[in-house]
């Protein structure tokens, strides 16, 4: 449920935006100390609550970032601040950045700009390839590994919660998840909530090409869909059983 990838400088996840991620032994003074001192309290409140000294830390709802700098607890730490304000993460890089903090792009996926990715492929004559080491007096136990031979790969705006393959055709349904970029996050919440109902995709088990697209009134529920006798029975959310076919 996770393929497609895209960097930005403010890409939104669900209902936020990614603001900065930074990593430094210490913070340079501000050109106004009080200011700083007064925003980053709340940051040393809560670090000396919860006891944290490193690793990752994430700042939800960061605002300007005034504060965010604050939530370096020392060396090796990594802080991620987060926000839904598109000119509050611009404001909040630039503080970072006048306090002489790098900050990084990353990327993060989010399946409102192409939706999941669905891959078909076969295994390879001959299974896995088995390895086994020793490490000291320890034997390792062997490992199977299978890749798969892709065969194909096609970009659906849903999510997928429920597949049949009938014959030739593959049936994929779930909720719908690509949007515009300027929709409201709440909207995309719903969706994957299952309150904007569902989708249903019918792609070629031959090379991924759409053939049909249904709408559902109900979400799908989760490995919902069954196929007999030239039929596709499909389960909802809201206790209904869907029959489509002759």
């Amino acid at each position: 449920m996770v393929p497609a990838t895209r960097t930005t400088h403010a890409l939104r996840v669900g209902p936020f935006s990614l603001l900065l991620i930074f990593a430094v032994a210490s913070v340079p003074e501000a050109a106004d100390t009080s200011d700083r001192d007064a925003a980053g309290n709340l940051a040393r409140q809560a670090l000396k609550a919860t006891g944290v000294k490193g690793g990752l830390i994430v700042h939800v709802g960061c605002g300007d970032g005034r504060s965010t700098p604050g939530f370096k607890a020392g060396e090796g730490c990594l802080v991620q601040g987060l926000d839904t304000d598109a000119e509050d993460v611009r404001k909040a890089r630039e503080h970072v950045r006048s306090l002489g903090l790098p900050v990084t792009r990353h990327s993060y996926f989010d399946p409102r700009i192409k939706g999941y990715k669905l891959r078909a492929g076969k295994i390879p004559r001959g299974g896995a390839s088995k390895t086994a080491g020793q490490k000291g007096k320890r034997e390792r136990r062997a490992t199977s590994t299978i890749r798969p031979v892709e065969s194909w790969s096609t970009n659906i705006p849903l999510t997928g919660k429920a597949m049949v393959l009938a014959g030739d055709v593959l049936f994929v349904a779930g909720t719908p998840v690509q949007f515009p970029p300027d929709e409201p996050a709440e909207k995309y919440e719903a969706a994957y909530e299952g309150r904007m109902g569902g989708i249903m995709w019918a792609v070629s088990a031959t090379d991924g090409s759409k053939l049909a697209e249904y709408r559902l009134d109900a979400a799908p529920a989760w490995d919902g869909l069954a196929a007999a006798e030239n039929r596709l029975f499909l389960c909802t959310s809201s206790g209904s059983v869907v029959c489509f076919g002759k």
